[in-house]
């Protein structure tokens, strides 16, 4: 497949099919139709992170925009990391009340 689409498609369909495959596995297991312990769901995750950390390092080729040598010059890589750490604090601190969902 050579559309431009498929290398940044594919890892996050990746991803989210684990993640329903996660939930099939809770719903049998809480139907009783499976029986496993929890900590079983929780081995699911670094086989997650495996398999997308794969298919982004196999697709790495394909993103163009992305350029090891950009991390060199300073003002990029700067707003890079405010960037990161902009999103990291807003999001453990989630918690207005306009964003949150029943009582």
């Amino acid at each position: 497949m050579k559309s431009s689409a498929f290398p940044r498609i594919f890892p996050f369909v990746l991803f989210m099919a684990f993640i329903g495959v996660e939930e099939l596995l809770r719903y049998l297991k809480n139907a009783g139709i499976l029986g496993f312990s929890d900590w079983t769901l929780y081995l699911l995750y670094p086989v997650k992170a495996a398999f997308v950390g794969l298919a982004l390092l196999l697709l790495w080729s394909r993103y163009s925009e992305i350029r090891l040598g950009d991390i060199l010059k300073l003002p990029h890589t700067l707003v890079s990391v405010a960037t990161g750490i902009a999103v990291f604090v807003l999001w453990i601190n989630m918690d207005w009340p306009f964003a949150t969902m029943g009582n």
